[in-house]
């Protein structure tokens, strides 16, 4: 019976063994025929396929190679022979869903193309046009425009340039004038030249960080364009005619980066009533920057003032000028001005936006000088001088050669006045001071003022002698208006040997 029960029992574990080995044996049979069946597949579909075929053909060949080199051996051959055809499988079966969704894409555009060396475009049935890959956009001209304008132009209504695209290119959207909305990346750098030329829907535009070119005339003529919204810093040029005709165009700040603004950029905007200037820099004392366009153009700030005549024709009557520093004060360094201010007030102070933090921060602003003590180059209309309360001192020759000056009002924190401060205005009538601290008036101060008779310092009460040293010397004053109390002290202080001249003093 022992025997007997072993007998069977090598039987049974003979049967059980054939079983196993049998089914492998099928199991290879079988994938032999897909085996051969994959390897052609992406034959036939790589064809079709022209950028990489050499590099699929390679990844065919390998099995094949291997089981004539290697012949199976063991169960872990068998094994990973079976697993390449499986990756076969896998890669074969993505294709199609990729193709699918080209197709379904292609479903949904109307028309499509290649913009750029990596760009493509396409135009929906909606008509939104969608530039999307990376780097530049192809440049076109009026002469050959871009493959969307000719048919469709008057039917795109939104621009969506997608991540990715760094320039747009020459008249790219050329008389686009249904587009209402323009989508523009954190990725662009440059807006070529006529890219939004009489975009005529287009009311509003959000420039991005990294653009550092506006081109000439990118956005010339889109006449019902209100609001341009830049970031402080980032953009460094702003071409020709860039802005020409934008006449619902209401402000404009410039960045902080801006090294350059061309002729004629903001040329005949009707609008335009505020534009604030964030740092002085000769390049953007382009004469015709802002002519001939709205005279209610009366609020223009500006680090500095700038030479040249930035805004002739423009009619600006009130002009605020600043230089704030790092400490909480301010100089306000006085070069020259667009041919029409008629006003310049000097604030008390004034809101910066370049700080290191992004943030506006406000300073006072303590002093009034000619940059590098130079000689002013004022208009030959400006009348008015308004000086602020927080100005603590007027430099020397800061208002020197001033022709057209007329009154000169204000001032109730000043302690100083420079030497030759206010010389040579022919038309100087009023100075009045308003200070209770002013304690020096320069040499010459008012020399060759004809028409100054009277300076008015009534409320001021800590002249000296020193202080007033020479200070009418080369005038026309006649007179000098003090605080009741402080007559016969400044009797004292006013006479012929210490000041230049004899003048009465009064209450």
């Amino acid at each position: 019976m022992k025997k007997l029960k072993v007998t069977s029992a090598i039987l049974s574990v003979a049967m059980s063994v054939s079983m196993v080995i049998a089914p492998v044996t099928v199991m290879a049979d079988e994938t032999s025929v897909p085996e051969e069946t994959q390897i052609e597949r992406p034959e036939k579909q790589e064809t079709k396929e022209t950028e990489k075929p050499s590099i699929k053909e390679t990844e065919k060949q390998e099995p094949e190679e291997s089981q004539k080199e290697e012949p199976a051996e063991t169960d872990k051959q068998e094994a990973s022979e079976e697993k390449e055809p499986e990756t076969e499988e896998t890669e074969v079966s993505q294709k199609p869903v990729a193709e699918a969704e080209d197709k379904k894409e292609a479903l949904n555009a109307i028309a499509s193309g290649k913009c750029g060396k990596n760009l493509k475009w396409s135009l929906s049935n909606d008509y939104v046009l969608t530039i999307s890959g990376k780097g530049s956009m192809y440049g076109y001209s009026d002469k050959s425009l871009a493959p969307w304008i000719a048919d469709y132009y008057q039917k795109i209504t939104k621009i969506v340039v997608s991540n990715g695209v760094t320039a747009i290119g020459s008249y790219a959207f050329y008389w686009c004038e249904n587009a209402t909305r323009v989508s523009l990346p954190s990725t662009l750098k440059i807006i070529a030249n006529h890219a939004f030329y009489k975009c005529d829907g287009l009311k509003e535009i959000k420039i991005p960080a990294n653009v550092k070119t506006i081109d000439s005339q990118a956005f010339s003529e889109c006449s019902q364009l209100e609001t341009l919204t830049l970031p402080r810093i980032g953009l460094e040029t702003i071409g020709e005619k860039a802005f020409e005709q934008c006449q619902s165009l209401t402000s404009f700040i410039v960045p902080l980066t801006v090294t350059s603004i061309g002729d004629n950029a903001f040329y005949n905007c009707k609008k335009l009533a505020y534009v604030w200037i964030g740092q002085y820099q000769d390049s953007l004392t382009n004469s015709n920057a802002f002519s001939y366009c709205s005279d209610k153009l009366n609020k223009v700030v500006h680090d500095y003032c700038t030479k040249g005549e930035i805004f002739d024709g423009m009619g600006l009557t009130s002009y605020k000028v600043l230089n704030p520093a790092l400490d909480g004060t301010g100089t306000v360094a006085l070069e020259s001005f667009g041919a029409t201010v008629e006003t310049l007030v000097i604030p008390n102070a004034v809101t910066h936006y370049g700080s290191d933090s992004g943030e506006s921060v406000k300073y006072k602003v303590t002093s009034i000088q000619t940059a590098e003590n130079m000689v002013l180059s004022i208009p030959h209309i400006l009348k008015k001088l308004v000086i602020g309360s927080n100005v603590v001192s007027i430099e020397d020759k800061a208002f020197s050669g001033c022709r057209c000056l007329e009154s000169v009002t204000g001032g109730a924190g000043l302690k100083s006045i420079g030497t030759r401060a206010f010389e040579k205005g022919p038309k100087l009538k009023v100075f009045n001071i308003t200070s209770k601290n002013l304690t020096k008036i320069g040499a010459f101060a008012f020399a060759a003022d004809t028409s100054l008779k009277t300076v008015q310092i009534k409320k001021t009460t800590k002249l000296t002698k020193s202080g007033v040293k020479n200070s009418m010397k080369g005038s026309s004053v006649k007179t000098v208006k003090v605080k009741k109390s402080k007559v016969k002290k400044y009797k004292k202080i006013f006479k012929k040997k210490n000041c230049g001249k004899k003048v009465k003093v009064k209450k």
